[in-house]
């Protein structure tokens, strides 16, 4: 393959993973940690990661499994959309 067309398809799949969008899953979570002050700190992680992640400033946040266990054990306590999660779930990675 042409490395010019490579490199168009490596640009053009970051450029599509930038429009993934939480404005939801932002808006519940500051509801939320008003009043859920036992989990603010992962309410407060999450929204950063996010943050950081529409900035453009990281494409993915690697954590261990127990942070990665309780991070979607909260959010999927939450509602917002399942798709959502699913765009979360490509951002936080185990490792």
């Amino acid at each position: 393959m042409n490395t010019n067309i490579t490199e168009f398809l490596i640009i053009q799949d970051t450029k599509d993973t930038q429009f993934i969008t939480f404005d939801n899953i932002k808006t519940q979570l500051n509801k939320i940690l008003l009043f859920d002050r036992p989990n603010l700190n992962y309410y407060e992680l999450i929204l950063n990661i996010i943050t950081m992640f529409e900035r453009g400033i990281i494409n993915e946040y690697k954590t261990h499994l127990n942070e990665y266990i309780q991070i979607f054990k909260i959010v999927q306590t939450i509602k917002i959309p399942i798709h959502e999660i699913d765009n979360l779930k490509k951002i936080i990675i185990c490792e």
